[in-house]
């Protein structure tokens, strides 16, 4: 039961870091519509602008493959015949490297905010 919910957290991980990062690689981060409140400092140069665009689809990108790494060997616990369950070491294991990929995707957007800070 717990590899199920540990297989559908790093499915909805993966899927919303690569929606992220393709927002990154459309240029559309600071639309307000698709994505995101970014500080009028960095809209307003264009460079700054491009290098929030270029974080967000570098790091965004990178947490969805990593979000996407554990998939397989979760699934493997799940279709186990032997009704495989996770000890508490591994469930361990994969509760921080959830926390790393969580900090890894939201990376960019602290980066942005300081950023602004500098241009400002």
């Amino acid at each position: 039961m717990v590899a199920l919910f540990l297989l559908f957290g790093f499915t909805v991980m993966a899927v919303v870091y690569l929606m992220l990062a393709v927002i990154g690689f459309r240029g559309s981060v600071a639309d307000r519509f698709l994505g995101f409140e970014i500080p009028e400092a960095v809209c307003a140069d264009r460079q700054l602008l491009a290098r929030a665009h270029s974080l967000v689809a570098f790091w965004c990108t990178g947490a969805a493959a990593l979000s996407a790494a554990p998939l397989l060997p979760l699934y493997r616990v799940i279709v186990d015949p032997d009704g495989g369950e996770l000890d508490l070491l591994p469930l361990a294991v994969l509760a921080a490297y959830l926390l790393v990929v969580a900090v890894i995707g939201g990376y960019p957007f602290e980066k942005i905010k300081q950023l602004a800070t500098q241009a400002g």
